[in-house]
């Protein structure tokens, strides 16, 4: 019979079971940082560090969340960071941003759906603050933003970020006080015009962060940003118990 002819003549010519070695799959290589933290590294200057800030740039690629950039003690590094992580992060923290960073984190980050900006008070910022225009073809927007800090964004920059991502921005977390005689953000008289203009059309919450900052007179505050953004849950940490988030 043909069937049992063919296996008996080839019974002798089989081959060897493979080998373990031969089962096994080629070695994967490492999958990218999903998460990366630099806040100790970042607050070094440069020359110090070096070997772990060369790990980083090189783990940066394909990193979905990065936070604990400090942006001011060796700002050619955390910019290269920066333009590393671009492609693939989708969540962000920097601190204290020169204008080169600010424009990173705001148009060359394509997938980045969070942002907290934690900004101190920087002259160059406020003396000649820089706008932000509009998104280039295939960002995404932003979903959510924190502007936090003792001195914010300057007030030209942050309408600017906000008009940006007016269509797609659904909470903003930003910290800054009420009506009283000091500069901007701790003193704010005007908060409903400056947001009022953003047309933050996709915005569902507002959340504004007073921690040391003047806290006098918040309701009149509230009654007119809700004013100003109707269908907006405008709150405020202190006196509904908001707890604050991270990116």
């Amino acid at each position: 019979m043909v069937g049992s002819s063919l296996n008996s003549e080839s019974v002798g010519d089989e081959e060897p079971p493979p080998t373990t070695a031969a089962l096994d799959p080629p070695p994967a290589e490492a999958p990218p940082l999903r998460e990366m933290k630099v806040l100790r590294i970042s607050s070094k200057a440069p020359g110090v560090c070096q070997k772990e800030k060369a790990a980083a740039l090189q783990e940066a690629q394909g990193v979905v969340r990065l936070v604990g950039v400090w942006c001011d003690d060796d700002p050619a590094w955390s910019l290269e960071l920066l333009r590393r992580a671009a492609p693939t992060v989708e969540r962000l923290e920097v601190r204290r941003p020169h204008e080169p960073h600010l424009r990173a984190a705001h148009a060359a980050m394509p997938r980045l759906r969070r942002l907290l900006v934690w900004s101190d008070f920087d002259d160059a910022l406020h003396d000649a603050p820089p706008e932000l225009g509009a998104l280039p073809p295939g960002h995404g927007g932003l979903r959510w933003l924190s502007v936090s800090s003792p001195s914010s964004l300057p007030r030209a920059t942050l309408q600017s970020l906000l008009r940006a991502h007016a269509g797609t921005l659904e909470e903003l977390l930003l910290r800054v006080g009420t009506p009283g005689e000091q500069r901007w953000p701790w003193c704010c008289s005007d908060l409903h015009a400056l947001l009022g203009p953003c047309r933050l059309r996709a915005l569902r919450r507002l959340v504004l962060w007073r921690g040391i900052f003047s806290h006098t007179a918040c309701g009149e505050q509230l009654a007119a940003v809700r004013a100003a953004l109707p269908g907006v849950q405008v709150l405020c940490d202190l006196c509904d118990g908001v707890q604050e988030e991270l990116p």
